[in-house]
């Protein structure tokens, strides 16, 4: 909302002229829906019910609009996200695909004032002759609580505003302000490189660099080679073996880069401290020994799962080679038959690639698990993953093995989630709508992260969906579909390519790493590519995850838009 102060200076220019003179504080004068619907596309509108003209109107009347309109221009004059008018009682019923919908079922009468919130445009369909009707959510303040701070209080609430009677920015208006002015970005890191900084430094093929082999230095190709066959070979997994290969690294100077670190904390944060340095400021970090008291840590072996629920049926995701919801190319694909919808054509910005879904089977949870302890022992080139698996669903009654962590308790929680693979997965760059709290039990996770403040460098738009076909041992690319992925990014970061995403060269990525114990805080919005990698005594990648409705959101996808203060959470500011 834009805090333009001449504003103020246009009220009081003309708060001494006639009532219907108010122009400069966006009056609207009297409406009927259609008109609604027109001025609710990009700002929130307040309204007095009136009744049917008259002749005479009560003074009451008249001194009841004459005050709503007194305070809504004199409180909310610097925010031109907000308009006021008045609509006759009348005219609130009856306009074709146009429907009202007021909280709690409450219905306006007259001297009432009623909020009608901006419209957030449906960005998950790129057809748009599916919206039929068009919904205009509101409120209703009844005339017999109508006073100044009640009115503001309304019209705070129900418009996202922040202001006071005298239309200065209210304490929590200054705590948003200030807490949008302080959101995190990785430009401000020490050792922040940009992906086109580290092609030149390192090489086009970033894929040891970021695949965590080699320690994250650039080394010339002889030494990274070296490095990953040193992994590859490792016959146990051992906590300290990133320190090992990073020693080993230091050996060549020449083209060395390392990326910035996510910040680690040693002991679990205060409530208050978590939220006011880390969620408020969209800060990942990475917490140490904040679930050592987990039951799940010592009890949630693969015997254990066969024991209590082996007979379960589960849903689990297929792909080979382990990579998991990567882009490609759609002349990959057997496409021939397929026909993007002219509308949905001109809306998408890569009609060349492909998101790619893994398949999904059904099968018990006993043959899960010996189908990555297969994987793991190299016995099969199919990687399965139990992703995205609330855990009240499929393991009922594990959740008190995970209890919630006490200082994310300002937090509402959505879901609660199980991951479990042979761990050797790669789930390619996305961002989440949700404040993550990412725990690890057995293995161990590398991120690559980027931050929301420049989206445009990552392409956020929709990208065409595909989904893996597996029969017969065999994977079949064939089945092309009519959706699209919204929190994807085309971009590949071992191999980016410049020219189709110039701007990309300018993305900074950081780095955060997780082993067993660990917790990383992962902001919602954050772009981030995670690749996985097993405990190598249990041949299994293991974490839950608890997804929290986000202290700060947008509308997604949407490169230009910014991340505010969800208003569920204004109680906090």
């Amino acid at each position: 909302m834009r805090q333009d102060r001449t504003a103020v200076i246009c009220f009081y220019a003309c708060s001494f002229l006639s009532l219907h003179l108010a122009s400069c504080v966006s009056h609207v004068g009297k409406v009927i829906l259609q008109d609604a619907v027109r001025l609710t596309a990009d700002r929130c509108l307040v309204l007095l019910v009136e009744p049917e003209p008259a002749p005479n109107r009560p003074v009451v009347e008249l001194e009841r609009a004459e005050l709503v309109e007194r305070v809504v221009a004199t409180a909310f004059a610097s925010d031109d996200g907000i308009a006021y008018g008045r609509v006759e009682l009348s005219r609130l019923d009856g306009e074709k695909y146009v429907r009202l919908e007021f909280e709690d079922g409450q219905r306006p009468k007259e001297g009432d004032v009623i909020a009608l919130e901006k419209r957030v445009p449906d960005r998950s369909c790129l057809l748009t002759n599916h919206l039929k009707h068009v919904v205009l959510l509101g409120a209703v303040l009844h005339a017999s609580s109508i006073d100044e701070n009640l009115i503001v209080s309304f019209v705070n609430d129900r418009c996202g505003a922040f202001f006071t009677p005298d239309g200065s920015l209210s304490i929590a208006g200054l705590h948003r302000h200030a807490i949008l002015s302080e959101l995190t970005n990785v430009y401000a890191y020490p050792n922040s490189v940009t992906m086109a900084e580290l092609v030149d430094k390192c090489s086009s093929d970033l894929s040891c660099f970021f695949n965590g082999k080699c320690a994250h230095q650039c080394l010339p190709s002889t030494e990274e080679e070296t490095c990953g066959r040193e992994w590859e070979n490792a016959s146990k997994y051992v906590e300290d073996a990133s320190a090992t290969l990073s020693s080993k690294s230091k050996r060549n100077e020449r083209g060395r880069v390392a990326l910035p670190e996510c910040e680690v904390l040693e002991t679990p944060p205060s409530r208050q401290r978590f939220l006011l340095e880390y969620v408020a400021k969209s800060r990942p970090v990475v917490i140490r020994n904040a679930i050592n008291h987990w039951p799940a840590l010592s009890q949630w072996t693969n015997d254990a799962f066969r024991a209590r629920f082996g007979a379960n049926d589960t849903h689990v995701k297929l792909t080979p080679g382990g990579e998991f919801e990567g882009v490609e190319p759609i002349s990959l694909w057997n496409a021939s038959r397929f026909q993007i919808p002219p509308e949905v054509k001109a809306a998408l910005r890569f009609t060349d690639l492909v998101m790619v879904r893994p398949e999904g089977i059904d099968m018990t949870v006993a043959q899960f698990l010996d189908l990555i302890e297969h994987v793991s022992k190299n016995s099969s080139f199919v990687s399965a993953y139990l992703e995205y698996a609330p855990i009240r669903q499929h393991l009922k009654g594990l959740e008190k093995d995970v209890p919630a962590l006490s200082f994310a308790a300002d937090l509402n929680l959505d879901m609660l989630n199980i991951w479990l693979s042979d761990g050797n997965t790669l789930g390619k760059l996305h961002m989440d709508q949700y404040d993550n709290l990412l725990c690890q039990l057995s293995g161990r996770k590398q991120l690559i992260l980027f931050d929301p403040a420049n989206n445009e460098q990552l392409y956020e738009g929709h990208i065409l969906e595909a989904m893996l076909r597996y029969h017969n041992g065999t994977f079949h690319r064939d089945r092309l579909m009519r959706s699209t992925a919204l929190t994807m990014s085309p971009v590949d970061i071992t191999k980016p390519d410049f020219q189709k995403f110039p701007l990309f060269a300018g993305a900074r990525p950081m780095r955060c790493v997780i082993e067993k114990g660990d917790v990383l805080y992962l902001p919602s919005f954050w772009w981030h590519e995670v690749q996985s990698y097993p405990n190598m005594t249990e041949g299994r990648n293991l974490a839950v995850n608890f997804w929290y409705e986000p202290f700060l959101t947008k509308q997604f996808p949407c490169e230009e838009c910014k991340l505010d203060v969800n208003l569920n959470y204004r109680h906090l500011l």
